[in-house]
């Protein structure tokens, strides 16, 4: 388990079911996935990373905005810590950090 401050710097008493991880390329590394290069757009803030709760289950599960995930993060977990710990492992491996955590809050432009 990594010691990240986005998570750290996040208030898990602000209760929401939608949660937008914040991505950052290292500027050391490309960033890679398996098959190539993760979606640039997500470090330029056209594409988002969402960490959900579904109402129902209580489960959290992650989606893109815009396109598909990869197949490793179609997954469900039963809390936000631990999708958490799953995404920053991935994420890391790939040269690329979670670097905050937000509410969601959809913007105007997005009706």
């Amino acid at each position: 388990m990594y010691t990240n401050t986005a998570y750290t710097n996040f208030d898990e008493s602000v209760q929401t079911n939608n949660r937008v991880l914040v991505l950052k390329q290292r500027e050391d590394q490309n960033a890679l996935d398996t098959k190539g290069m993760i979606d640039n757009r997500l470090f330029k803030g056209e594409n988002q990373l969402h960490a959900i709760m579904d109402t129902q289950t209580l489960l959290w599960v992650l989606k893109y905005e815009k396109g598909g995930l990869p197949e490793t993060l179609k997954q469900s977990w039963t809390s936000f810590r631990r999708l958490f710990d799953y995404a920053e492992k991935y994420f890391n491996s790939r040269g690329v950090d979670i670097s905050e955590v937000k509410q969601y809050a959809p913007s105007s432009d997005n009706r």
